[in-house]
């Protein structure tokens, strides 16, 4: 690594007081040696899930999967025209219980 950037890098961790000092050491040996740092892909990408698994996930149909689409209570991403999910969204899903899921959204007053 550059020294000008490790010398960087070593300022900013200095006056971030959020880190332990422990993190900013291991920072600053990934800066030093970069290969020592081999993050697994599962924990930099997060998990995708077809509509399939997520309907097997929550119990529920596809049709009740399209229902909660098309009403906001399940955000999709599309991957070449296909509906893919984030598996953090539908554990999102799962916190406010199936009952929840399965019921249609209650019309909003306002």
């Amino acid at each position: 690594m550059n020294y000008l950037v490790y010398n960087a890098v070593e300022a900013i961790l200095e006056a971030d007081t959020s880190l332990s000092k422990q993190d900013k050491v291991k920072i600053l040996a990934v800066c030093k040696n970069p290969s020592m740092f081999v993050e697994p892909v599962e924990r930099i990408l997060p998990r995708v899930l077809t509509l399939n698994e997520v309907a097997q996930i929550l119990r529920v149909t596809r049709t009740t999967i399209w229902r909660m689409m098309k009403d906001g209570r399940l955000r999709r991403m599309d991957y070449w025209g296909r509906a893919r999910f984030r598996q953090d969204e539908v554990e999102r899903l799962m916190g406010i219980g199936v009952e929840q899921i399965k019921q249609d959204p209650q019309p909003q007053s306002g």
